[in-house]
């Protein structure tokens, strides 16, 4: 099956949908295999979501709040969901196929508003989107810029 990425400057790809993202370019846009919700339930990942790839799987999953990078390179961000929201499966149920972006411009309260939508907790957000060191790639050296990131401590 070969998959087909959109091309951000035509109309299948709305950006009037997902407000507070700019894609840098082609490529920009890449299709992943995500793994079932851990968690139990199956659930709708929204648009601005980010997303991390776990190294044991090697399946891209939802960054949750907690500290660090962990382990499998869980806390890492790579990616953000788009252009268009991803239906996970419960535990136990097959992978799916989805799209993020991989390099761009993202607002922070795109962001947010994704992990709320999710009740996922943001008190480690900022540093995680700054990076955690320890020679994995921050966003920022990954290609994206996070408009409205307020500065971390010098």
């Amino acid at each position: 099956m070969a998959y087909t990425q959109p091309d951000f400057r035509s109309a299948d790809v709305s950006l009037a949908a997902a407000p507070g993202i700019i894609l840098d370019g082609p490529g920009a846009i890449t299709p992943v295999t995500c793994a079932p919700d851990a968690g139990g339930a199956a659930k709708t990942l929204p648009v601005g979501l980010p997303m991390c790839f776990n190294t044991s799987t090697n399946k891209w999953i939802a960054w949750t709040d907690a500290a660090g990078a962990g382990v499998n390179k869980i806390g890492v961000i790579r990616g953000f969901i788009y252009p268009v929201p991803v239906i996970i499966n419960a535990t136990g149920g097959n992978d799916v196929i989805g799209q993020v972006f991989t390099k761009g411009v993202i607002k922070l309260a795109t962001i947010v508003a994704a992990l709320t939508a999710l009740s996922i907790t943001t008190t480690n957000l900022n540093a995680a989107l700054r990076g955690h060191g320890g020679g994995d790639p921050s966003p920022r050296e990954l290609g994206f810029t996070i408009q409205d990131l307020p500065l971390g401590a010098i």
